[in-house]
């Protein structure tokens, strides 16, 4: 299957090279074409167009920033045999898009990632995908080269809830990481010996790993920008609204505030708002 690509950032680039080392056909396409260099170089196609790439490709995988961007690449691909978007989206977007490939006669499926820089470098991502079960099948070596396990969350909503809920969680982990270093500042607890109890107990986790070099070290490199997540979490405030539930926790208020000063720093860098 000849695979492309629409969307260098982040987690789209380290996702391409792993397609092309699993000697995936690519083809790729970026509003941006000098970020596509070293996918070129490795030896994938460049397509001057998403009209262009969809006319050459069998499935298209789009990763760019949100609804907006996903809706905008959508409408400029004619050829829309399989279209696999991977970035997260709102629950009216899933809809939106899910109501479209029926009305245009082509696959949708939904596949959003958990999972964030390092994972996307190493191929370890989970990748999160609804839609029909065989389209997904004939997606197996694609998503197999990206992520070292496939869910099959349900239909294509299914996908965008399971999504944005990880990601919640997730919020709430760096916030509890974040705030607990903040505590071990004002009572003078060693940061280090800290971090240390945590990763070598039952609260150690491959995220936390991660992120108490970003807490120690004060380096905020985006891996997930804090607008990403932020984007994230309105999306899921937004749907719960429709099942008149309120989010009962502080999450997205903290978000919104490092959103402010720090947002395209990594979402660790709430961090740098609980030590205000």
């Amino acid at each position: 299957m000849k695979i492309g690509f629409i969307g260098m950032g982040i987690m789209g680039k380290p996702m391409c090279l792993n397609l092309l080392k699993n000697n995936v056909e690519l083809g790729v396409f970026n509003r941006t074409q000098e970020k596509t260099q070293e996918i070129i170089d490795s030896g994938a196609r460049f397509f001057a167009s998403e009209k262009e790439l969809g006319e050459w490709a069998d499935s298209i995988i789009i990763m760019v920033s949100d609804d907006e961007a996903v809706r905008s690449v959508v409408d400029k691909i004619e050829d829309k045999a399989i279209i696999v978007c991977m970035s997260t989206i709102s629950l009216d977007m899933t809809r939106k898009l899910t109501t479209l490939s029926e009305q245009e006669n082509f696959e949708f499926i939904n596949a959003p990632v958990s999972g964030t820089k390092k994972p996307a470098e190493d191929g370890t991502l989970v990748i999160l995908a609804g839609g029909k079960e065989e389209v997904i099948e004939k997606l197996k070596e694609a998503f197999d080269a990206m992520g070292k396990a496939t869910v099959h969350a349900g239909n294509q909503e299914d996908a965008a809830k399971m999504k944005l809920v990880v990601n919640y969680l997730l919020g709430t982990m760096i916030e509890g990481l974040a705030e607990t270093t903040v505590m071990c500042d004002k009572i003078g607890l060693n940061k280090e010996a800290f971090m240390k109890t945590v990763s070598g107990g039952p609260l150690g986790c491959g995220f936390f790993n991660i992120k108490s070099d970003n807490l120690l070290n004060k380096n905020f490199e985006p891996s997930f920008p804090t607008k990403h997540m932020l984007k994230d979490l309105k999306y899921l405030e937004q749907e719960l609204k429709t099942k008149d539930y309120k989010v009962k926790s502080n999450l997205i208020d903290l978000f919104e505030k490092t959103n402010k000063e720090f947002s395209e720093e990594d979402l660790s860098a709430i961090y740098k708002i609980l030590k205000k």
